[in-house]
Order: structure tokens, then sequence, then C-alpha cells
């Protein structure tokens, strides 16, 4: 474990009894993935970053970007609830698979920042937050 992690682990008291949300910092990769999630905020942030190394993952970005914005939306709706979190849920799946697609083609898009970066995104993907 990195001292981040130990520190960490120490902050947070071993075991946490909850879900974490945090950065994609590797100080975490301690806590059990399935309650541990990728702040959505962070995620928006890394979307922006890519927007602005222009070429074809910036294309691909503007997509990433409608479906991060639909996820908060929803999440917004079932918070004020004017959507049920079981429909907000269901609705999910498919925006998931959408963004995994637009993830792995710009993990080939030939901007080798944005495609280091979106293959860590994958390779995180069941960490990033759900509702």
């Amino acid at each position: 474990m990195s001292r981040g992690g130990a520190v960490a682990r120490e902050l947070l008291g071993d075991p946490f009894g909850g879900i974490l949300v945090t950065d994609r910092d590797n100080a975490y990769n301690w806590y059990p993935v399935r309650w541990r999630q990728v702040c959505g905020s962070h995620v928006l942030r890394d979307f922006e970053a890519i927007r602005g190394r222009g070429g074809t993952s910036e294309e691909i970005v503007e997509a990433l970007l409608e479906q991060a914005h639909q996820k908060f939306e929803w999440w917004h709706r079932v918070r004020d609830g004017t959507l049920k979190r079981s429909t907000c849920r269901s609705s999910m799946t498919s925006l998931r698979c959408e963004v995994e697609r637009l993830l792995e083609a710009a993990s080939q898009c030939g901007v080798a920042k944005t495609e280091g970066t979106c293959r860590e995104m994958l390779k995180r993907r069941h960490r990033v937050g759900s509702a």
C-alpha cells in the first residue's frame, strides 16, 4: 500500500462503513470496489480537459459530456422527487453502455493523452457512481 493509501486508511478508519466517493487517486484502491465510486464532478473535469485537446477526441467528448449531464439531470430529479430512483437506475443501464462505448472509441482516437485518460476510466468504470 502506498503512503497515501495508508494515510487515507488511517483518516477514514478501517473498516470505513459507507460508500466512499473519491477522485481517481490510487490511494483509495484498498477500499472495496463495490463501496467506492468516482466523483461525478471529477469525471466532468476530466471530460472538459479532453475537450481542449482537439481532433477526434473533441467530438467524442462532446457526446460523453452529453451523457454525463443527462446522468446529473436524472439524479437531480431523483433528489427533488420528480423521478423514481428505480426508474433512474434502469435508465442508467443504457447510459452506462453508451459511455463505455464512447470511452472505448476515445481510447483509440489518436490523441495519446486522451487515449490514456480514457483507458484509465475504462479500467475503473465499475467505480463511476450510480444513483
